[in-house]
């Protein structure tokens, strides 16, 4: 009898004891659900700053693109006022090289055309009749070597001046400039240099 009354009592004592430990038990859940973070809310964080890192990479490679042909344009303008040609395989070198390295070129490229360019010319007649005043003399000088049929790499700049088309439009031109008479293109460049100075020669004005 004393042993089911010790039995008895025991049990009695586990029962009330279970809603504590479920208590506990689901205390501890709520604990640790509150501290982890809700993996529905981290995945757009996630996928934000995958999509802001994949954008800053376009524009470090536009970037890069930029520099690249700039560099090439200048090295081709400086090697035209040393009397050279400049070599085929530059964008495949400089295209190897960090932003930080081709800024440096291009500053120092800049400076280098900068000591090359002749002085003004004094005004003279051009073929067809044309005077050319002095400073669109030095401009043409610096950018295709007074030649009204060059043509750069990339076929984008185009005749004495290196318009591009869209540029030759604006001042009245039509066709290619770089198939204009040498008069027209003194023409249309003086118009250009009266609307908007040296700008558009960013290298050589």
């Amino acid at each position: 009898m004393q042993i089911k009354k010790t039995l008895t009592a025991t049990a009695a004592i586990l029962t009330a004891g279970l809603p504590v430990a479920a208590a506990l038990a689901a205390d501890t859940q709520t604990t640790e659900t509150a501290a982890r973070p809700d993996a529905r809310l981290a995945a757009p964080l996630h996928r934000d700053g995958v999509v802001e890192m994949m954008r800053d990479r376009g524009r470090h490679i536009d970037r890069h693109r930029d520099l690249v042909a700039t560099n090439v344009r200048l090295a081709r303008t400086a090697a035209r006022l040393r009397g050279e040609h400049l070599r085929g395989d530059r964008r495949e070198k400089v295209d190897d090289w960090a932003n930080r390295r081709l800024k440096a070129s291009n500053r120092h490229l800049r400076s280098r055309i900068r000591e090359l360019r002749t002085d003004e010319a004094p005004v003279t007649p051009a073929q067809g009749g044309s005077t050319v005043p002095a400073g669109l003399q030095a401009i043409a000088a610096c950018e295709s070597g007074g030649d009204p049929t060059a043509v750069d790499a990339t076929g984008t700049y185009r005749g004495k001046y290196q318009f591009d088309r869209q540029t030759w439009a604006s001042v009245g031109g039509s066709g290619d400039p770089a198939a204009a008479p040498e008069a027209e293109q003194d023409q249309r460049a003086a118009a250009l240099i009266a609307r908007s100075g040296s700008n558009p020669w960013p290298v050589c004005g």
